[in-house]
């Protein structure tokens, strides 16, 4: 069915051989006003009516036509209860008619019972006229829509949904009670009665927020809530991309501020890339509304229908790409996301479907798949995010694969207004050794130690007096409203003046209690958080509210504030201390924070292993390539080390570099005996590398000994000697652990190869004899 039909019926009455009484815009405009724009589209089928062409020859069949034409046009007056001037009765194409009337009282089971009544009326009378002229019989099908005409801007569109409707009814493909849920999903879209939920993507690398998805809700208690209900009717009565603008809209209207660098992830079908109103522009339309930037906007493809169907679909995107749009694959490992569509899209997001993130800590397959998935994300140079995290344990397995955002339940619902991650997974985050590289916050300073005083008011104090308040404290920039001590909101003197300038702000406010205009969903914090994880809530807020004061509370109880300024200033010494303390070459925690690692873990009474490494026969290369590549070998050795820690025990663990080819990690007992075979069998592999083939075939290289003497020097090896420390191990101090590292260590280079030793003695036994 082409649109040119209705361009056709809406210019001028049609004379092929059909009855037509009006054209379709003099029907409508002098029926609007009288029945509120309502019109009913009937469409008519006689089946198998080609077949009967075929034998019986075409004079035949428009013999036959012109009779059915008479039928219909005899029945729908008497049926509908209206005068033939009040009709439009037209043969579209082939053995398909439809019918357009006004309706002014009809309601979705009459018209039901009508199609019913007039497909069997029709039938009794066609078929007992066309069997003793012709022997055959036939059936005819019924089907109808309901239309709502609100303009004529739009009619020719409507007319054709409305017949595309009106032919699946009677083709059986939406059923008499589908009907009945299409008037309320028309009803739903009139009214644009949804709503829009955002739930937060984080970094698993620093716990700050990259963006929300929109997600979409119908009507709370009715059919279509379910927004799994809702896109499944939508694309079944063909009404998706009308859905779809709807959501965009609400979506965009209802997000809030954003950060420059925060996104909003859209839902979008390939095929709505190509939908007009999408290409015209109204999405640019909607965020210029709220001063929100294109560079914001995340398109999120969803595959639910191949992308490659459709065409200009990368020619279209692209040009949205120019403008500043960024693409994401939602459901990547389900569905029509394959390869294919992923060289297709080129996307900036690779969004993998929670079928294969959802127990993924314990599915090797999984863990494989999401590696290599993650390993070609980086070639192509887009970005991971694990949709549908629920556990702390797919959370950590997730994390340890590299895995760049990720998105569930365990960081946030759901929700409106755009709820912020929850703290306790960020802190996790902020603590988990990321690449094997314990983040220098782990034993960091809480909240608490640069918390500031402010001024608190009741909720029923008036907003003259707070008001007051401010004009006497110019230095004041706002106040924390109490009841029984414990916060209920804040007012940001800025707040609070620009609302009282508006033009009836000083009469409608100024005699009310403070609670009416307070933000009653300030930042709150609790004393014990660390500085760094409330810096990255503090600027995880909308941008309206980035220097808002933070609140400090202690067991639900108001403890105090904390200015941004003062935030910035703690986070920039801690900052600075870390830069002086770390290893300018690898960044890894240098010596004074690795002493501060070992002491506080003795002082805490765990238990665990450290290894010591060291690289043999470094010195050489060293001499031969250079201090830039040996350089090289460092931090290769660095990212080896953190790579197989990582991969084995990211919860706990910790890599520092003493320097030199000197390293230190500290991690569970359990694990330590698979991480250093891990480090040696990529060590090996990895290293030779760095060689001249020359060099790497002879399995050494000609250089000089401390003596000066000549001599062949095997390729680099590494050393492990592993402590275990604590009240279960031999090393209760530090002294303990520099006396048996430097033993152990002499006692591995003596393989000569790379090899670990671990001293399994009790610390009560003095015998040297139990080295592995």
């Amino acid at each position: 069915m082409q649109l040119n039909f209705w361009k056709k019926l809406l210019a001028h009455k049609n004379n092929n051989g059909s009855i037509v009484t009006r054209p379709i815009s003099k029907l409508i405009m002098s029926n609007s006003k009288n029945i509120n724009g309502n019109f009913i589209l009937f469409y008519l089928d006689i089946v198998n009516f080609s077949k009967f062409e075929q034998l019986l020859g075409l004079d035949t069949a428009k013999t036959v036509l012109k009779y059915v034409n008479n039928q219909i046009h005899s029945a729908f007056p008497q049926m509908m209860s209206l005068n033939n001037n009040e009709l439009i009765i037209d043969r579209v194409m082939g053995d398909d008619f439809i019918v357009l009337c006004p309706n002014s009282k009809y309601q979705d089971s009459e018209l039901q019972n009508i199609a019913i009544t007039l497909s069997i009326a029709l039938k009794e009378n066609i078929n007992k006229h066309c069997f003793t002229q012709t022997g055959w019989t036939f059936d005819i099908r019924v089907g109808f829509s309901l239309i709502v005409i609100n303009s004529m801007k739009d009619l020719e569109h409507q007319l054709y949904v409305a017949f595309r409707e009106a032919q699946k009814v009677a083709h059986g493909l939406l059923d008499h009670k589908k009907v009945g849920l299409l008037e309320e999903f028309k009803k739903i879209l009139h009214t644009e009665n949804v709503n829009a939920v955002f739930q937060p993507i984080v970094s698993l690398e620093n716990g700050s927020t990259l963006g929300w998805e929109a997600l979409t809700r119908g009507p709370i208690d009715g059919h279509f809530h379910s927004p799994a209900v809702l896109f499944s009717f939508a694309e079944e009565v063909d009404m998706l991309y009308p859905l779809e603008r709807l959501c965009r809209k609400k979506a965009i209207s209802a997000i809030g501020d954003l950060n420059s660098d925060q996104k909003l992830f859209l839902n979008i079908n390939p095929g709505t890339i190509s939908d007009p109103n999408f290409v015209s522009g109204e999405t640019l339309k909607y965020i210029d509304v709220i001063g929100v930037k294109s560079n914001n906007i995340v398109f999120e493809i969803t595959e639910h229908t191949d992308a490659a169907n459709f065409p200009n679909f990368r020619k279209t995107l692209n040009h949205y790409r120019d403008q500043g749009y960024m693409v994401a694959v939602d459901d990547v490992g389900s569905g029509f996301s394959s390869l294919s569509t992923i060289a297709l899209i080129r996307p900036d997001f690779l969004k993998m479907d929670m079928s294969l993130v959802q127990g993924i800590s314990y599915d090797p397959v999984k863990k494989a798949l999401m590696e290599t998935i993650v390993i070609f994300a980086e070639k192509i140079g887009c970005k991971i995010i694990a949709e549908g995290i629920e556990s702390e344990t797919d959370l950590n397995t997730v994390m340890d694969l590299g895995v760049h955002y990720g998105q569930g339940y365990i960081f946030a619902r759901p929700e409106y207004p755009k709820p912020n991650p929850e703290k306790k997974v960020v802190i996790n985050i902020l603590n988990t050794d990321l690449g094997g590289k314990r983040k220098f916050w782990r034993y960091t300073i809480p909240v608490s130690d640069i918390m500031e005083k402010c001024h608190t008011v009741g909720r029923r104090v008036l907003v003259k007096e707070v008001k007051e308040f401010f004009s006497s404290n110019p230095n004041e920039a706002g106040v924390v409203v109490l009841e029984n001590n414990k916060p209920l909101g804040i007012v940001m003197k800025q707040d609070l003046y620009q609302e009282l300038s508006t033009l009836y702000g000083m009469s409608l406010y100024l005699n009310k209690p403070i609670e009416t205009i307070m933000d009653k969903r300030p930042l709150m914090v609790d004393s014990s958080d660390p500085i760094q994880v409330v810096s990255q809530m503090s600027m995880s807020r909308e941008s309206s509210k980035l220097y808002d004061i933070i609140v400090i509370t202690s067991h639900g109880e108001y403890a105090g504030i904390l200015s941004v300024q003062t935030l910035l200033d703690a986070m920039t010494r801690i900052q600075l201390e870390y830069a002086r303390r770390a290893n300018p070459l690898t960044g890894l925690p240098g010596n004074k924070m690795i002493e501060d690692e070992i002491n506080t873990r003795l002082s805490a009474g765990e238990n665990f292993s450290l290894i010591y490494c060291d690289l043999n026969n470094f010195k050489s290369y060293n001499d031969k390539y250079g201090f830039e590549e040996g350089d090289r070998i460092i931090l290769l050795t660095s990212r080896i080390i953190q790579h197989c820690v990582n991969k084995y025990d990211s919860k706990n663990s910790f890599v520092g570099h003493i320097g030199g080819d000197d390293f230190i990690v500290i991690v569970g007992c359990v694990a330590v005996e698979k991480i250093c075979r891990r480090i040696i069998r990529l060590f090996d592999r990895i290293i030779p590398q760095r060689y001249d083939p020359l060099d790497r075939q002879h399995g050494c290289i000609q250089g000089k000994d401390r003596d000066g003497n000549d001599k062949c020097f095997p390729i680099i090896a590494i050393s492990m000697a592993i402590i275990d420390c604590g009240d279960k191990g031999q090393a209760s101090s530090l002294q303990d652990i520099v006396q048996l590292s430097a033993e152990l260590k002499k006692y591995a280079k003596t393989f000569g190869k790379s090899v670990f030793t671990r001293d399994r003695r009790y610390k009560e036994n003095q015998s040297r004899s139990a080295f592995k």
